[in-house]
């Protein structure tokens, strides 16, 4: 920390190679002065630029880093720095507003250099204001005093606004709606993932990939190992790490976890009249300041004029800071420096900045000015508060691509809700006549429930659930169609023909982006496809009823995005949908079979395949969607994909797409027996498969050898074939052991037996041991099937 304020002494000979400048001539450079933490300039090798003092070129700084490598020598201008001079020392007396530009703006084309990665951001230095002298006796312990009222005034209002501000109310913006707000906290699931950038998650640095709670590869369930929120919070205050990231897919609950976490450290800590103690959580170390920020709302400066730049106080705390005094929020801005280890951080969406971390950034001090990039990178690397505690949130594909001093030094990433608590959270949204909707749910429509674990869906299924209590929807498809209908049937009803228009509009930039593999969209974006960004923030999504809510379709300024990856997913396949039948027909044979196509496929499918789906929910969106010649061309597309060779997890990604196709003709064309040997599910995966074989009639063999299947798999079989007349000729179960199995598990494959005729069950190399082999044989006597296994 010393090292800020204060030039280190290094080499004092630069040499400038291509610089870029054009106006930098050997005759008008008057000097250069080298110091420490330097970084390159335009071209110049190695070199961390920290800061450039430039009119007309006369006065330039460039401060190199000692580690790094100098310059080589080259036949370039060569300039010897010299001592400032006295003269010089008074032309760079600050200017009324106190500043003292380290930069200042250049001619010509030269700014936008300054702002693009090639040429960093310029840094502004701030010349501190100097405290008054007190003559009197006395005064400087009446000094200290008033300091130190004026710094804890700082820190209980930030703390008393960070308390405020994470209050979590999960139903706030559907509170028209009558949606009850649970009394009880419900989490995602947390797993730690060590080994991020070595592929434990395969990082993705591209935008667009399927999301978690919507695939049915196993492995995506099984990234890391389980931490709770209790064991993180420790983490945090065991301070062996500085810099933490919590990823998530959108709409999967990165921001209420945000929320709950600073709240909960708030409470532990004791920093307000709501303070208590948790006997559970044991931590070393204990924080005096707590501090939330949502990144989308940062200002956003681009730091190529002084006027145009912003310092780390501004930025952390210009905008929040309406209840303080200058003084209060220069003491408490200086108290945070001293006592950075009792303080925490966090930044809510790293993924919504308009601003980039990537390229060069200038290094800078507490009080300088910059860029908002600039300055983020400097709290970010810890180059400013470097003891500070650091948490962000972000999607993945923003933190996978981080270059190796941006990334976190401990990732955590959300893996949706449990079970038991999606039943929970679903029942005690509706109210009263939640448990008989949840009742109606798993029975009518349970392949919806795995998809329920990402937060925003679940609350997705329970308002369309709750809008027709009588009729829920089957599939994903369905729910989807139902909330962009309730969109347009909304109070927006008076422009419903703009609306209409403007949907369709989207459609094709959701379609342009995900072919891209994107998720955000600019206003370059939003012009192409003729859409102002006023069109696009006026948009809201209406639930009809007595009472209405309110829910952002895309959210942010500049950069933007759809409030679920769902949205874009389903506007995708309404634009394939509504294509022309000779450019369908193209798409279909040449790229719907991509993998990174596989929930628009399913959305796809649903809305030209489903005759559950009513057609008045399509046609206002898609009035071709349902033409005979597009249905023949999708049928005999996917009848053609059962019958080629496939990965296993292709296969699983046919049988999800047929589920929402429902269409029990083309199932029973296509499938004629299953096997999935060595393949293991997800639950998303297991409703999928089994979904389509209850529309089956007759299946000679199905084999779901070494699938490690456990009790919660076989039920969801079980529970999917339930009342179909589907009937099993040979069932292989080989290889799922016993021990995961259990007695539960074993109790539904007997169920499954008898419900199914399975006229043969192989169960090879299950491992029963001796007891548990004839109690099972015992059991499945009266079905008459034919058993073989050990």
């Amino acid at each position: 920390m010393a090292d800020q304020d204060q030039p280190q002494e290094g080499a004092n000979v630069v040499n400038i190679q291509d610089a870029q400048i054009n106006e930098l001539h050997a005759a008008n450079v008057n000097r250069l002065h080298a110091q420490a933490d330097i970084v390159q300039v335009g071209d110049i090798q190695q070199a961390h630029a920290e800061f450039i003092h430039a009119d007309n070129v006369q006065n330039l700084h460039v401060h190199y880093d000692n580690n790094a490598l100098h310059p080589q020598a080259a036949p370039q201008l060569q300039v010897q720095a010299d001592e400032a001079s006295p003269r010089t020392m008074q032309e760079e007396m600050p200017s009324t507003s106190d500043e003292t530009t380290r930069v200042q703006r250049m001619k010509g084309s030269t700014d936008t250099k300054l702002a693009s990665d090639d040429f960093p951001c310029p840094v502004y230095e701030v010349a501190p204001i100097p405290s008054r002298k007190r003559k009197r006796k006395g005064n400087g312990k009446k000094a200290k005093k008033e300091k130190r009222k004026q710094w804890k005034k700082f820190i209980n209002y930030f703390n008393k606004r960070t308390f405020a501000q994470t209050k979590v109310n999960i139903t706030e913006d559907y509170k028209q709606l009558n949606l009850n707000e649970p009394d009880f906290e419900v989490n995602p699931q947390l797993r730690e993932v060590p080994l991020f950038y070595r592929g434990e998650m395969a990082p993705k640095t591209r935008q667009y990939n399927i999301e978690t709670g919507f695939t049915v590869k196993a492995n995506e369930e099984k990234v890391g190992k389980p931490i709770s929120q209790n064991e993180l919070i420790e983490q945090l205050g065991n301070k062996k790490y500085r810099y933490i990231a919590i990823l998530g897919q959108a709409g999967g609950g990165k921001s209420t976890s945000m929320k709950r976490l600073a709240r909960t450290l708030h409470i532990i800590n004791k920093l307000g009249e709501e303070a208590q103690a948790d006997e559970a959580l044991q931590l070393e170390h204990r924080f005096e300041f707590i501090h939330h920020l949502n990144i989308k709302d940062i200002p956003v400066l681009k730091g190529t004029t002084r006027d145009e730049a912003i310092s780390p106080c501004e930025l952390l705390f210009g905008k929040e800071a309406s209840g303080l005094s200058p003084q209060e929020l220069k003491d408490g801005y200086e108290r945070l420096q001293q006592n950075q280890s009792k303080s925490i951080l966090f930044l809510d969406g790293l993924d919504q900045a308009t601003w980039s971390l990537l390229g060069k950034h200038n290094k800078m001090k507490y009080t300088d000015k910059s860029s908002t990039a600039t300055v983020m990178y400097n709290i970010i690397t810890g180059n400013l508060f470097p003891d500070m505690t650091i948490v962000i949130s972000s999607r993945e594909f923003r933190v996978a691509s981080l270059p190796s001093e941006l990334r976190p030094q401990f990732i955590t990433a959300l893996a949706g809700l449990a079970q038991n608590d999606i039943k929970r959270l679903f029942i005690a949204i509706i109210g009263d006549s939640g448990e008989k909707a949840w009742e109606k749910l798993t029975m009518q429509s349970p392949a919806l429930i795995p998809l329920s674990s990402v937060p925003l869906f679940l609350i997705f299924n329970a308002i369309v659930c709750k809008d027709n209590p009588d009729n829920p929807p089957d599939t994903m498809t369905e729910v989807m169609l139902q909330i962009l209908h309730i969109f347009i049937r909304s109070a927006h009803a008076r422009k419903k023909e703009k609306i209409e228009e403007t949907l369709q509009k989207l459609m094709q930039m959701s379609f342009e982006g995900t072919k891209e593999n994107r998720v955000i969209f600019t206003i370059k974006d939003l012009e192409k496809v003729k859409l102002s960004p006023l069109e696009v923030q006026d948009f809201v999504i209406k639930v009809p009823g007595k009472n209405m809510f309110n829910q952002h379709l895309m959210e942010g300024d500049h950069l933007m995005f759809f409030s679920h990856q769902i949205f874009q997913e389903v506007l995708s396949a309404l634009y394939i949908s509504s294509m022309d039948s000779t450019t369908f027909r193209t798409f279909i044979e040449t790229e719907i079979r991509d993998d990174h196509w596989a929930v628009v496929r399913r959305f796809l499918s649903g809305i030209i395949l489903n005759p559950d789906i009513e057609s008045s929910l399509i046609t206002n969106l898609s009035s071709g969607a349902r033409q005979d010649d597009k249905r023949e061309v999708l049928r005999k597309f996917l009848k053609s994909q059962s019958s080629q060779k496939m990965k296993l997890y292709e296969k699983l990604e046919l049988f999800a797409t047929l589920y929402e196709a429902n269409d029990t003709d083309l199932i029973r064309s296509c499938i004629k027996d299953i096997n999935f040997s060595n393949t293991s599910f997800t639950t998303v995966g297991m409703h999928a498969m089994s979904s389509v074989m209850r529309r089956c009639s007759q299946l000679d063999q199905v084999r779901l050898v070494n699938c490690g299947l456990n009790a919660e798999l076989v039920h969801i079989l079980k529970y999917n074939l339930n009342g179909s007349s589907l009937k099993i000729k040979s069932l292989d179960l080989s290889g799922n052991k016993v021990s995961t199995l259990g007695d539960e598990g074993l109790s539904t494959i007997k169920e499954i037996v008898h419900q199914c005729q399975v006229e043969i069950l192989w169960m090879w190399e299950c491992n029963f041991n001796p007891d548990q082999l004839e109690r099972f044989k015992e059991s499945i006597a009266d079905t008459r099937v034919k058993f073989t296994g050990n």
